[in-house]
């Protein structure tokens, strides 16, 4: 009876360990995954940024050519 317990018992945890594992590999490949598109989206900001910063830089040009033209 002893033997039948201790090996249903081992059973068991060698299971729960593979689960464990299978979901550490899953978490890490979505960490990798996510990490990826957080790199592209910190890319993509960085480029819009540059955009915004060149089209004030031109309003503001424009606005002073303007003001210049009044005085």
């Amino acid at each position: 009876m002893e033997v039948v317990l201790a090996a249903a018992t081992t059973g068991f945890f060698a299971v729960v360990v593979a689960i464990v594992q299978k979901s550490r590999k899953e978490n890490k490949s979505d960490h990798g995954l996510v990490m990826g598109k957080l790199d592209n989206l910190g890319s993509e900001i960085r480029k819009d940024l540059r955009q915004v910063r060149y089209e004030l830089n031109a309003h503001r040009d424009d606005l002073k050519n303007h003001i210049r033209q009044d005085h």
